[in-house]
């Protein structure tokens, strides 16, 4: 299963983006107002993808006391050194890196354009259908009704 079936998947959501100027606060809003764990930062006139600020750089911005986060850009908080997936990675691959880099959320690009967003969340989802799929074959297949037409 590769990267552009779990995007496959996902209910039809845009995109939750946000600018580098924004505030944290509003960022902050913008989080629990679409119910996301990230927001990606586009570059509001190249349509670029800058970084991405997730829950828990919120979180920590917050907790330090970085500020006025009514003020404080979201280019201070945000990740920019972040890792990127494509539709034709493997989910089980892209899984354990991201596992071993502790990362939760993760953009997809395309040919240099993000196509979505995945979270580990979204993976884990499609591969349990995957799995149960694949159990319900082999139980078949083992129980001798696979491919067997009944008269």
């Amino acid at each position: 299963m590769h990267l552009r079936h779990v995007l496959a998947e996902k209910p039809d959501r845009d995109l939750v983006m946000t600018g580098p100027e924004a505030s944290v606060q509003q960022a902050i809003r913008l989080v629990c107002r679409h119910q996301v764990g990230a927001l990606l930062v586009i570059d509001p006139e190249s349509r670029q993808l800058l970084g991405i600020v997730s829950e828990r750089d919120l979180l920590r911005c917050c907790c330090e006391g970085a500020g006025d986060i009514g003020r404080l850009p979201v280019a201070e908080v945000m990740t920019t050194d972040m890792a990127i997936g494509h539709p034709s990675d493997l989910v089980r691959v892209t899984l354990g890196s991201m596992s071993s880099r502790r990362i939760r959320h993760l953009p997809v690009v395309d040919n240099g354009g993000v196509v979505g967003i995945v979270s580990v969340g979204d993976m884990l989802r499609c591969l349990y259908q995957e799995d149960e799929q694949k159990i319900r074959y082999l139980g078949d297949y083992c129980g001798g009704t696979y491919g067997c037409k009944v008269y």
